[in-house]
């Protein structure tokens, strides 16, 4: 496990590995399940919910970012062409309307 992040307001946890899978954990019935998995192939480089917790932003090693609910519905994405540089990390403007993004 790479990154690990707690969602408060909907009581989820994600957590990434290193090989790029992403799982969306639930409490159900006294105990934790999967309930939502994402493999891209490519190694997470960071991963924010928003504040009120409805949105996640997922950034990729390759340059990749993705936006999604927390329900796993895909909203955005886009392939940043970075030369000699990489995507290091991501956090959601107080608001949550805006996405900064940390180069290396």
């Amino acid at each position: 496990v790479k990154l690990v992040r707690w969602n408060e307001p909907y009581q989820k946890l994600a957590t990434c590995d290193s090989k790029g899978f992403i799982y969306v954990w639930v409490r159900y019935e006294g105990r934790w399940s999967i309930e939502l998995i994402n493999d891209r192939g490519n190694s997470v480089s960071d991963f924010a919910w928003s504040h009120d917790g409805r949105m996640a932003v997922i950034c990729y090693q390759d340059g990749f970012v993705l936006v999604g609910s927390v329900n796993g519905q895909r909203y955005w994405s886009h392939m940043y062409e970075l030369t000699n540089k990489h995507i290091t990390c991501a956090t959601w403007s107080p608001n949550d309307a805006f996405i900064l993004l940390g180069l290396s």
